[in-house]
């Protein structure tokens, strides 16, 4: 019991530190707000071309017999992220790499693999995983929070 009243105090103390630093020197302004926006961005995009990309692998895949909606999402991601990278190489090389093709040619594939965005979304939520420990759920929790404040930062 004392330890963990130790591991809370050393906690408060930290937390308290750390708030009056940042009541004091303000750092938060329009403009950082703006810099998390365009890096919300940033990963909303980013997960936009990874669920084009396993809804373009999952096209190509159609007729492969899969163990699992898991496995057959992974190996779908992986091949149409692959097919991506390609034609971005393509279209760099010859000279028509630019953002509005991007955006167009990003938009026309998803309406056009729009079915296949709605299976690879059915597949993902049927996904059950075995259940995991409270040592694996922390590490999981701890590992996303770190992703979390990568991306903010």
């Amino acid at each position: 019991m004392k330890r963990v009243l130790l591991i809370a105090l050393a906690l408060t103390w930290i937390f308290l530190v750390t708030l009056n630093y940042y009541i004091v020197h303000k750092p938060f302004s329009a403009e950082n707000a703006l810099a998390i926006l365009n890096a919300l961005g940033d990963v909303i995009v980013a997960g936009a071309l990874v669920a084009l990309a396993a809804a373009l692998g999952r096209r190509v895949l159609c007729g492969l017999p899969f163990d699992s909606p898991l496995q057959a999402i992974v190996f779908s991601t992986g091949l149409g992220l692959g097919l991506i990278s390609f034609a971005t190489f393509g279209l760099g090389l010859i000279g028509w790499l630019t953002p509005l093709l991007f955006w167009v040619l990003l938009l026309l594939t998803a309406f056009i693999l729009r079915a296949d965005l709605m299976t690879i979304g059915r597949d993902a939520r049927s996904i059950r995983l075995a259940a995991i420990s409270r040592f694996e759920r922390a590490l999981a929790f701890f590992c996303g929070g770190m992703l979390a404040i990568s991306f903010v930062v």
